[in-house]
C-alpha cells in the first residue's frame, strides 16, 4: 500500500472512491489499518499491564510518557484531552513516517 496507486489520488472524490472500491484498494487499506490498530492497541495494553517493570529492566519510552500524560490530565474540563486513540495516532505517525520515507527513497532509486 505504501507508495501504491489509488484512484482517489488522481480523480475527483466520488470517481476515485468508486475506483478504489472496485479495484480492492479500499478493502486492503481497511485490512491493514485494522491490523496496525490492533498492534498499537497491544503495545498500549502491554504498557498498562500491572507489574510490567517488576523483574525487568525498565526504561521509559514514548508510550510510557503519553500514558503518563493521559493519567495526569484527569479532571481537565474544556481542554483537548489525550486518549488511547491519540496515542495510537502518534505511534502510527512515527511508524509510518519512518517506513514511507525509506520505501519512497528505494522506489525512486530503483527507477533511476
Amino acid at each position: 500500500m505504501l507508495g501504491g496507486l489509488s484512484g482517489a489520488d488522481y480523480f475527483p472524490f466520488f470517481i476515485g472512491w468508486i475506483m478504489d472500491r472496485v479495484s480492492g484498494v479500499h478493502k486492503e487499506f481497511d485490512r491493514i489499518w485494522n491490523e496496525l490498530d490492533g498492534f498499537f492497541q497491544q503495545v498500549i495494553d502491554d504498557h498498562l499491564r500491572a507489574g510490567r517493570a517488576v523483574g525487568e529492566q525498565h526504561h521509559e519510552d514514548i508510550v510510557d510518557v503519553l500514558l503518563k500524560i493521559v493519567r495526569e490530565q484527569t479532571g481537565l474540563f474544556g481542554a483537548a484531552q489525550l486518549g488511547h486513540n491519540n496515542i495510537k495516532a502518534v505511534l502510527m505517525n512515527l511508524f509510518l513516517g519512518g517506513i514511507d520515507t525509506s520505501a519512497t527513497t528505494m522506489t525512486w532509486r530503483w527507477q533511476s
